[in-house]
């Protein structure tokens, strides 16, 4: 803790409690708290995470000139834990690798940038229950609940992510409400450590933290692994983090030997009988044509490279490397490198597999958000005294398939008989309605010989099965 406040000491500030919104911008005023209901239902909101602290602003350079050695110092940091440094080293390691950060950004968007609603199970029948999935997602949708969804998405690359809810009663008809939706960045937790449990870090409690407990005015969503013994072992980035340092020293290798071999050795060679005249025009021709890997030698020495992976200026060894760690990264990241690489001459058929792999995460990672989100349902049926009422909604991300599989599949269930909403499928799939009837797309007439051929093959089959 040292450390974090000597580097985070000349940012402090004063911080006030925040209600809605959060981290404004450096020597910008805090948003404004929406204005309170009116006696006797106002709720005083005790709120444990603060506004902005230096710690979300400062920079400890962790991932700077990173080794494998300064890495899992970092993991035993974390584990003992602090997981601030090693927080600190996933960020820059993900920044500066393209390939890492193109897997995760685009991991993120299959489940993050998706339209989302809270239904009632419909093994619930009561009517109330319907009612109150409604009440609850007309309330998350007056929040920045897509950025709360985003930031627990987040918990299956850095291990956990925590989020903090404010609770109102709203004066025209007393149901308690969320008011807002408050994501402390990953580095302000800790934990402790005998029962590693979470807790938030702020400028008037540093050590040992607060911890993450239920009010009369707000509550936490936690989402943390259940397959894991700790969060800091549980993120990808942890099995990601050391692939990304070999494959940054093999590139800054790569480039040292581009530097040393990619541009042409020229060399000039003179004869026993020649002249110094000629010698320093041979030299003066030399620094005509570069003034990078030239040299002088009598016609008869001999320069020899003996690097066993050089063979003609060719480097053979930090290309596989690099290659190699991309596709574990693949591995880690998307449970395939088809997605992403083309590993050899692969195949149609593997890259649907591997398609078909990608969106089967999708799903999981849309399955814990929703985990996630079950605390803050059961929250809001708790406190409004439903639970013999209504059943808890249930939050649904509509993760989506590929287009032409989508369409197979509405055509299969229309065929089937399954009521489906029109709008739905037009937002679905980008369709507006159609201006007039001028303007519908009419399908296509059916094919008379199709139909008679279709006919004929049905005959020809009951008659073979007779």
């Amino acid at each position: 803790m040292g450390l974090w406040h000597t580097l985070t000491a000349p940012l402090r500030r004063s911080s006030n409690t925040a209600i809605a919104g959060y981290l404004p911008e450096p020597g910008q005023p805090s948003v404004q708290e929406p204005p309170a209901p009116s006696p006797p239902q106002t709720i005083r909101i005790e709120m444990v995470t603060k506004a902005s602290v230096a710690l979300d602003y400062g920079e400890t350079l962790a991932g700077y000139r990173l080794t494998p050695e300064r890495l899992f110092q970092f993991f035993r940091q974390a584990d003992a834990g602090s997981p601030g440094m090693m927080l600190d080293a996933f960020e820059s390691i993900v920044i500066g690798d393209g390939h890492t950060r193109g897997q995760y950004e685009s991991r993120m968007d299959d489940v993050c940038l998706q339209d989302w609603h809270f239904f009632a199970p419909e093994e619930d029948e009561r009517p109330f229950s319907i009612d109150v999935a409604k009440m609850l997602s007309d309330a998350m949708h007056q929040l920045d609940t897509p950025a709360a969804i985003e930031h627990l998405g987040t918990a299956v690359f850095h291990g956990a992510a925590y989020v903090e809810v404010p609770w109102q009663q709203r004066a025209k008809d007393g149901v308690v409400v969320p008011v807002d939706l408050v994501r402390p960045p990953h580095r302000r937790f800790r934990y402790d450590t005998d029962s590693f449990r979470p807790r938030i870090m702020h400028e008037t409690n540093m050590y040992p933290g607060e911890p993450l407990v239920t009010t009369r005015g707000t509550s936490w969503i936690i989402a943390e692994p259940v397959r894991w013994r700790k969060p800091t072992q549980a993120g990808l980035f942890r099995s990601v983090a050391p692939w990304c340092v070999f494959k940054r020293m093999s590139v800054r290798d790569l480039i040292l030997f581009g530097e040393r071999f990619g541009i042409p050795m020229i060399i000039g060679k003179y004869g026993e009988e020649s002249s110094e005249s000629s010698r320093a025009a041979l030299v003066k021709a030399l620094e005509i044509l570069g003034t990078e890997g030239r040299a002088v030698i009598d016609e008869k020495s001999i320069i020899e490279v003996t690097d066993a992976h050089v063979r003609g200026g060719k480097n053979e060894i930090h290309p596989t490397i690099v290659a190699l760690c991309n596709a574990e990264i693949s591995k880690i990241m998307s449970g395939g490198t088809l997605t992403s690489d083309a590993a050899g001459p692969g195949s149609y058929g593997l890259g649907t597999v591997h398609a078909a792999q990608k969106h089967k995460l999708s799903l999981a990672d849309a399955g814990r958000i929703t985990r996630a989100m079950d605390g803050l349902a059961r929250e809001f049926v708790r406190r409004n005294g439903w639970w013999d009422k209504a059943a808890v909604p249930r939050l649904h991300i509509e993760v989506e398939q590929d287009q032409l599989i989508a369409a197979q599949t509405i055509k299969t269930l229309g065929e089937a008989g399954l009521d489906m909403s029109k709008r739905r499928q037009r937002r679905k799939f980008n369709q507006p309605p159609p201006r007039d009837t001028e303007d519908k797309l009419a399908p296509p007439a059916p094919n008379p010989s199709r139909g008679n051929q279709d006919e004929a093959n049905q005959k020809s089959a009951a008659a073979s099965a007779a």
